[in-house]
Parts: structure tokens; sequence; C-alpha cells
């Protein structure tokens, strides 16, 4: 394959982040020329990685679902659970050129964006990956393990009901453990740390390092005990590449597994991720690595994750 310039692969990102765009979006957003642009898709469309469409006097960019094989891009919450990205990543890149780390606060957020092609692998909770598999019709798949661990319960002096990010292992455990209405929705960890201090909510369900930084600042805190966290998916164009990218998955968890203790391993990461690294390297230990997706385990919670994807108060909310 031709070796790829760094303009090309910052092109292929756009698209892929925010394609279906015209050809002139696409220079006004990336800085480029229109001519330089054109010649540029012109070679990636050759090779197979973006896919145009003339609509009258406009075309229309889009990327293929063969483009990981230019540029992968996985996402990752900011969380300490992923110190074998580090790793997963770098045995990716022997197989597809270039692969890009992309980090988000929202789970929900992560899962859909694989199944609009926005990311092609992405690490968030396995009721996320379920309900966006199931409203995309069937554009994303669980294609590997994750992690377990590092969930857990915020008590707080005042206020009554709780917080928790939707759709994640958060409100999973919010559910399981039952905690008392109601629920109250934050983006970020962060969010439910400030609910919680400043009485807004009595409890408060985050994840490491959260649950550490709320337990240096005084809050009570209790493990969720759920059997799974986060997994990895995959959209579906990167099915044919299941058997890979699951053995590299697995390969790099050992890696991490040994180098636990590394601290360049917890640089590297809290690099990544924006968080300090002494609290990254005292968290990222509470988790535990799943090399495959726990089925057992995810069927002996169905009827909760149920409950979460069509929690009692669905109807009223959702109609005007």
């Amino acid at each position: 394959m031709r070796t790829r310039t760094k303009t090309e692969t910052q092109l292929l990102s756009l698209i892929i982040r925010y394609g279906p765009l015209t050809a002139s979006e696409l220079a006004r957003i990336s800085g480029y020329s229109r001519s330089w642009v054109w010649k540029t898709l012109q070679r990636l469309s050759k090779e197979g990685v973006v896919n145009l469409e003339k609509r009258g006097g406009t075309l229309i960019v889009r990327p293929s679902t063969a483009s990981y094989k230019k540029l992968l891009r996985i996402g990752i919450l900011r969380a300490s659970e992923y110190p074998y990205v580090i790793p997963f990543a770098k045995r990716l890149k022997n197989y597809y050129h270039e692969v890009e780390i992309i980090v988000y606060d929202e789970a929900f957020k992560l899962a859909y964006d694989i199944a609009l092609g926005r990311l092609h692998l992405g690490f968030a909770p396995a009721i996320s990956h379920l309900i966006v598999h199931r409203v995309s019709g069937g554009l994303t798949y669980i294609m590997g393990g994750g992690s377990k661990g590092g969930a857990g319960i915020i008590e707080g002096r005042e206020g009554s009901g709780h917080m928790t990010t939707m759709a994640s292992t958060m409100e999973l455990c919010s559910e399981v453990m039952r905690l008392e209405p109601p629920r109250v929705y934050a983006r970020t960890g962060d969010a439910i740390i400030t609910g919680v201090l400043e009485g807004r909510a009595r409890y408060g369900v985050v994840w490491e390092p959260y649950l550490y930084l709320a337990q240096r600042r005084g809050l009570r805190v209790n493990e969720c005990g759920l059997p799974f966290c986060c997994l990895l998916a995959g959209n579906i164009g990167m099915a044919g590449e299941h058997e890979r990218v699951s053995r590299l998955l697995s390969q790099a968890m050992d890696e991490a597994r040994r180098r636990l203790r590394d601290p360049l391993l917890a640089e590297s990461y809290s690099n990544l991720i924006g968080i300090d690294k002494n609290i990254v390297a005292e968290t990222m230990t509470r988790y535990e690595f799943l090399a495959e997706p726990p089925v057992n385990e995810l069927k002996s919670l169905l009827n909760s994750m149920r409950s979460v994807a069509f929690p009692d108060w669905i109807l009223r909310e959702a109609i005007l």
C-alpha cells in the first residue's frame, strides 16, 4: 500500500469524525485549499477508504467501511481501566498503519459514535453497546473483553436520590443496588462528586479514578461489585477483523498485567486521559482485565439492563 502522508491522515480523520460532508466543508474545516482537497480525495477514493458521491454540482464525502485500513480510531472513556490500550494501539499499528485514540467523557456517545462510523473500535459499558446495537439495527458488535471492577457508590451527608451517568455501568449499579430515587443524570465523574458534595443528591455512582478522588474528599465509598464494566465493540465494517483484534487485545492485556506497577505505563496512560499520573498509578490496579466477553454474567443481569434501557418513567419523560 502507498505510504500515506501526515496531511492525508489528518484529512481522513476529519472525514471519519464529521462525515458525510461536502468537499467544500472539508476544505473549510481542514484549512487546505479546495484543489488540494479534491486531489487528495481522488487518491483516497482509489484506495477505497472514502466514498465520493456527486449530487448535482456538490461532492459528498463519507468514510468507507474500510477506512480503518488507513486510519483506525479507538474510543475510550476517561477512566483508569484501560492501561492496556497503550500496548493494544502499538500492536494494531502493525496492521492498520495509523491508530488514533479518542478520549470521551460520555459512555453512550462513545458507543453511538461506533455505530455512526466515527470510531472503528471503542471501549464502553456493555449495556451501552447492547442498546446501540439494538437501536442501530446491528451496526455495532461486541468484539472482545475489557475490564471489571473500579465502580462504586459514594455517599454524602445531605440531599436525597442519586446521581449517575445514563445508559452506563454506573446506572446499572444504581438499578442493581436499588438506590433511592429520584435518579439524576450527569455527564462526568467530577459533576457527580460535586453534586453529592453540594447536597443535590445523597448518593453518586462513579468509577475510578473518581471513586478515589471522592474518598479523598471525605465521602463514604462502597463498591458496586458488578462482574463486568466496559467491553470492546467495533463498527460492523470491522466484523471481518474480529479474530485479529480480539487476539491483539488479549496480548495487550497480558502485557499490561505484567506492567501494572510500571511508572512508564502509568505516565503514558495518564498523559492520554489527562489525569495526574500518581492518581492513575494508584487506581488502575483496581480493575481486572477480561480477555473475553463475560456472556454468562451478562445473561444474569439482563433484566436489570432492561430496566436501565426502559425505566418506569420513560413515557413521562419521552412524550411532550
